[in-house]
């Protein structure tokens, strides 16, 4: 419960003027839009473990303000210490949310923007796709217009389930074969 190996963290500089409010909803709407981002974990009374989807909500960011720090090395050195805090802190998979979000202010025009999930609902491949739908919902949101975003076809559930019958269907056989052979008997 307490290890960090499965956080997975970005950090984005944002220069210029930033609305927080508009930063707050798009990452509201990208929860709202991805069922994985709500996504929990809980034990069973039969002991197995289960995955919950809990309804949308209001996305927390956690803000700290660095700008009052006038020596620009001590700056640099508490930025580093708050976005090490949150990617440090644990996740509780039974509760949520598995997202953190943090916003560091360095002056009126410097931010950044920590991003870290667990890796039990995201990856590398998906932290690029969140990354760049915030980049069109916050866009939009600035601009005055409506966020356009194709609608999801398919979420981590369904592909989850698709999976689990394709392996039930034999490719478990197969693929425990494949890695069998390719391992060997002995460990």
């Amino acid at each position: 419960p307490s290890s960090t190996a499965y956080h997975i963290s970005g950090a984005l500089r944002l220069e210029g003027q930033l609305d927080v409010e508009a930063l707050k909803a798009s990452f509201t709407a990208q929860v709202e839009r991805h069922e994985s981002l709500r996504t929990v974990f809980r034990v069973r009374d039969d002991g197995e473990l289960e995955q919950v989807i809990e309804p949308a909500g209001h996305v927390q960011v956690q803000q700290v303000d660095l700008s009052d720090i006038i020596d620009a090395e001590t700056r640099k050195q508490r930025l580093d210490e708050e976005a090490r805090r949150l990617h440090q802190t644990p996740f509780d998979l039974q509760t949520g949310p598995l997202l953190r979000l943090g916003l560091i202010r360095e002056s009126r025009d410097s931010h950044v923007l920590v991003v870290v999930m667990h890796h039990i609902i995201s990856d590398g491949w998906s932290m690029q796709v969140i990354v760049e739908e915030f980049v069109a919902q916050y866009r939009a949101r600035v601009e005055g217009r409506e966020p356009e975003l194709a609608p999801l076809l398919i979420q981590y559930a369904d592909y989850a389930v698709w999976q689990r019958n394709w392996l039930e269907a034999g490719e478990k056989e197969r693929q425990l074969a494949y890695w069998r052979e390719q391992l060997g008997g002995e460990q």
